[in-house]
């Protein structure tokens, strides 16, 4: 019964938490956190720290700020769609190392800044369609290595920097 309280309180109030199913920790943490259509307004904070896979769809997120992803040093899935996200702060994503996965798709993104993913050494696909990008700036996806980008369905995308791809792989 201790190790059923533990979980639940682990899990940010009204989103669904995955347990892992091979785990050697005597307390269960969750593989995946699913937050959809809660009309949250931020990151819930009290995402268990080990989670790997955190989707959240449907939700009022505006803007993604430095702290949103503090601590899940383990993700290596991030989807957030339709959550009407407007501005992605710099350093959003530091020390998201190990994320594979961002999906970032039918939001109302504008603009791409200077190292918006900067230290995502592991991501491998980038999703950004259906955005209202405008603007993608310089060095946007530097140190990215990515196998899949897709940026389809931006029709207000009037302006690729030169160097957007520099440092790129």
């Amino acid at each position: 019964l201790l190790v059923l309280v533990e979980s639940a309180a682990a899990c940010p109030s009204a989103c669904r938490c995955i347990p892992r199913r091979h785990s050697s920790s005597p307390h269960r943490s969750a593989s995946a956190v699913l937050c959809v259509g809660l009309n949250l307004t931020s990151i819930p904070r009290n995402i268990p720290d080990d989670t790997e896979e955190l989707y959240l769809k449907a939700n009022h997120i505006r803007v993604l700020s430095q702290d949103s992803f503090r601590n899940l040093h383990s993700l290596k899935t991030l989807v957030i769609n339709d959550c009407h996200v407007r501005v992605i702060e710099p350093n959003t994503f530091a020390g998201l190392s190990h994320l594979v996965s961002l999906d970032l798709k039918w939001n109302k993104l504008t603009e791409l800044q200077t190292y918006t993913f900067s230290g995502l050494d592991h991501l491998r696909r980038l999703i950004l369609e259906s955005n209202q990008l405008e603007v993608i700036h310089n060095f946007a996806f530097h140190g990215l290595n990515l196998t899949k980008l897709t940026l389809e369905k931006n029709t207000r995308l009037f302006a690729i920097a030169l160097k957007a791809f520099q440092g790129a792989h």
